[in-house]
């Protein structure tokens, strides 16, 4: 038996394999680099065009809130603008662009083009800020003017709780807090001018039919916006004729022509043995759900209404919604006298009366 020297020996002496060599070698050898990965594409969003707070891009079939100038992902701010009497800087000009993007439903900071159709679905709640906001001027003009008021055609509840509505849908859209405190400083301005006013009567006089330079409140272009939802989408003119024409209503867009913001209603709500109440339309929208066994859009239609009743010694103002599911055949209409809540006209209070 060798020893461990010429054990030693043998080994050295071995013949190399060439197939274990070349093995070797190739697990020494560094892995190639990979190329780097391609550079995401940036996402190129529509720019609107024009001076106006919005355009419309027909082949994208939707609307466009920010041009090239505007940058960076901070919401548009309220500014004091002036009124249409020269008033300096009286005016709260609330932007647009952050009240549309909230009220449809979409995130501001993608500052994606937003639908047409999007806007119909939102419809009624885009009319109820329109209409909110007229309230908001009625209530300052009454509470700041020096008439106190006088041949108001509403009462004072109504006004206020138009306020609060207008607000809350302010604090959604996430300008609550400038544009208060805007109000409140325009409307401490128009106290000094009435003391002033009531101190020298003669330098007071100011005859462009706002002396006091009492604020108003405006969405810069909503009034225009909604125009040219009604002049695009021609289905809603429509639905208007079919309800005045045949007393039938369909279900979109139709119901919400009907129930529209301001619009007074006769309801029969459950535990009231059949009795009516009378309520009116805040606001309404529709809502789209995706059934994925069928892969179809089912749409619901929802009413918020208010009401007052009496609670205690007191008459409170009671808020209250209501759904409508889709119709069974949605390309027939239904009739008006079918639905859970009827619209009161003139002539039909009259018919009731005399029942």
């Amino acid at each position: 038996m060798p020893g461990p020297g010429d054990l030693f020996a043998q080994i050295q002496g071995r013949k190399a394999n060439p197939l274990a060599d070349a093995v070797r070698a190739r697990g020494k050898q560094m892995p190639p680099k990979l190329p780097p990965p391609p550079a995401p594409k940036k996402k190129v969003v529509p720019l609107k065009v024009g001076e106006g707070p919005f355009s419309f891009d027909a082949s994208l079939n939707a609307f466009l809130f920010f041009g090239e100038g505007d940058g960076g992902n901070a919401i548009p701010s309220p500014a004091l603008v002036d009124d249409a009497h020269g008033n300096l800087a009286s005016d709260i000009l609330i932007p647009l662009a952050p009240c549309i993007y909230r009220l449809a439903d979409y995130t501001m900071a993608k500052r994606e083009p937003i639908t047409l159709e999007r806007c119909v679905l939102k419809l009624g709640v885009l009319r109820c800020l329109a209409r909110e906001c007229r309230t908001m001027n009625t209530l300052l003009w009454e509470r700041l003017s020096n008439d106190g008021g006088s041949g108001r055609n509403g009462s004072i509840e109504e006004d206020e709780l138009g306020k609060m509505r207008f607000m809350e849908l302010l604090s959604n859209c996430g300008i609550f807090q400038k544009v208060s405190e805007m109000v409140l400083q325009r409307a401490g301005k128009v106290a000094d001018r009435k003391i002033l006013a009531a101190e020298a009567p003669s330098s007071a006089q100011n005859d462009n039919g706002n002396p006091l330079g009492i604020p108003q409140v405006r969405v810069d272009g909503l009034d225009d916006f909604l125009k040219e939802i009604e002049r695009l989408y021609s289905s809603l003119a429509r639905a208007r004729s079919e309800i005045a024409e045949t007393q039938t209503v369909s279900f979109y867009p139709g119901l919400g022509e009907l129930f529209s913001p301001g619009a007074k209603l006769l309801c029969f709500p459950e535990g009231m043995e059949g009795s009516s109440l009378g309520c009116s339309c805040v606001q309404s929208w529709y809502e789209e759900e995706l059934n994925k066994a069928t892969n179809k859009i089912k749409r619901r239609f929802i009413l918020f209404v208010e009401y007052m009743m009496s609670v205690g010694d007191e008459i409170v103002f009671v808020a209250a919604s209501d759904v409508y599911p889709e119709f069974y055949d949605t390309t027939r209409n239904v009739p008006v006298k079918d639905l859970k809540h009827q619209l009161i006209t003139s002539d039909s209070l009259l018919a009731r009366l005399q029942q």
